[in-house]
């Protein structure tokens, strides 16, 4: 399995971006060390029953034609910053997508720091996999529990900072945690959080949060008119576009939704 940080998913072609070298890829992947590439025409094994390997990969923007995705749960914490609306559609678009994406299975998506409208209509169109928590806070004390679960470490062990919750060891998944605006005690457990997952590394938990200011090794810098910067990828130009899920969007695709979920199913 190699080192994935993202993707770049053009007309024709997937390329994955890996964060260190891993040569000779197996077929029918062909490539480089660092870029490994799958055309659309490839003939695939069946992967029924196997569990998705990248249930955080999501899209954050696009340049021209090419979407680009990201690995969440390998970045660890990824923040978007820059304009304070843009950096919000972002955080909109990526749980709404986690929340749909068929390769996200058995994510579990915790909301945090969005009003209860859009936490709301977020859990409309997660199928479940969507849970609003009260607070900003709340939720990192349960993604440092899932890392020290992850790791078969006692929670309370020295060095953890982990909130009880009612997830028992063994009903463990994946865990994503959105969130909005944190204020500035928040945000210095975020910082904690992210170097404490510097040195985990993959453990089934990753962040995306709307912030402030600078903060992490993966920001994601968003102007007004949506331009966005991935400078820890090397991108910088102007034509990559955040994706965005506005919140008036966001309650017409949750109407649909529950529209959907009334409509009688017929054999």
């Amino acid at each position: 399995m190699p080192d994935v940080t993202g993707a770049w998913v053009e007309r024709g072609v997937v390329r994955l971006v890996l964060d260190r070298p891993c040569p000779n890829p197996p077929e029918p992947w062909t490539g480089g060390e660092l870029s490994w590439e799958l055309p659309a025409d490839a003939e695939l094994p069946d992967t029924t029953g196997v569990p998705a390997p990248l249930p955080m990969l999501v899209t954050v923007g696009t340049r021209g034609a090419a979407a680009l995705l990201l690995d969440v749960e390998r970045l660890g914490v990824l923040t978007l910053t820059g304009d304070a609306w843009r950096a919000d559609d972002l955080l909109r678009h990526v749980g709404a997508e986690l929340a749909g994406n068929p390769w996200s299975d058995d994510l579990e998506i915790l909301v945090a720091g969005l009003d209860t409208e859009q936490a709301d209509n977020l859990a409309m169109i997660g199928d479940g996999r969507i849970e609003p928590v009260a607070s900003i806070a709340d939720g990192i004390g349960r993604m440092r529990r899932r890392v020290s679960q992850a790791l078969g470490l006692e929670p309370d062990a020295p060095g953890r900072h982990a909130a009880k919750d009612d997830v028992e060891d063994d009903e463990w998944v994946p865990t994503v945690l959105l969130a909005a605006d944190p204020d500035l005690e928040e945000t210095i457990a975020l910082g904690e959080l992210d170097a404490e997952l510097t040195t985990t590394g993959r453990c089934g938990v990753g962040v995306v949060a709307s912030i402030r200011g600078d903060l992490g090794r993966w920001p994601l810098d968003i102007t007004g008119d949506g331009a966005m910067s991935a400078a820890f990828l090397g991108v910088r130009e102007p034509e990559l576009l955040a994706a965005r899920l506005s919140p008036t969007r966001l309650g017409s695709l949750a109407e649909l939704f529950v529209d959907s979920a009334l409509v009688p199913k017929h054999p």
